[in-house]
């Protein structure tokens, strides 16, 4: 993952906005280690005032890959929070229970099956079987995470949000599912789901 940071104090043209050209930024890469990822999320889980949690999907391995910040700019060693024998495309990360850490949904495109054999080797299935869920993979308040909740969604929800709809401001957040289709083979499969 590549950050590029602008400082945006002292443009003469317009206080407070981006410069013209990317000359005058300050790239960053930051590695996670993972073979490829479609999607990824950005907080400020802990209300610091910077960006403390970056998250990506960590290709089709039933994991989301995340880094947190103690300090901004500063993160820490890549760690993997598991969302269930899904494959996902998509991913959020909030702080949904209120403990200051990060919380991670995924809509989930396909099911999963992994078996082995008796000779060690694994296979990996995956089902477009219908309903399909929206992870959603809690911290457990010391670091680490609890088994995911699954939510029907439909069938291929590819994109999550997550925002107060409805309800007091103290009240649990709404997830807001987008559905499509994935073309899988020209199969049009999301039942009509907009």
């Amino acid at each position: 993952m590549t950050v590029v940071e602008f400082s945006c104090t002292g443009v003469p043209s317009t206080p407070g906005s981006y410069p013209a050209d990317i000359t005058t930024s300050n790239p960053t890469v930051i590695q996670f280690g993972v073979v490829f990822s479609e999607d990824f999320s950005i907080a400020d889980v802990a209300g610091s005032g910077y960006i403390d949690t970056i998250a990506m999907m960590d290709g089709n391995l039933e994991n989301v890959t995340y880094k947190t910040a103690t300090a901004q700019g500063t993160f820490g060693a890549t760690q993997t929070a598991y969302f269930g024998p899904y494959i996902s495309w998509a991913i959020a990360v909030e702080d949904l229970n209120g403990d200051n850490e990060p919380d991670f949904v995924n809509p989930t495109i396909a099911y999963q099956v992994n078996t082995s054999d008796s000779a060690g080797g694994s296979t990996s299935n995956f089902f477009l079987s219908f309903p399909t869920s929206v992870q959603v993979t809690l911290s457990d308040g010391n670091g680490g995470h609890v088994s995911p909740l699954s939510y029907t969604a439909g069938r291929r929800p590819s994109a999550v949000a997550v925002g107060q709809l409805q309800g007091a401001a103290n009240s649990a957040p709404d997830l807001v599912v987008g559905h499509t289709q994935f073309n899988f083979g020209g199969w049009r499969d999301n039942f009509g789901w907009q």
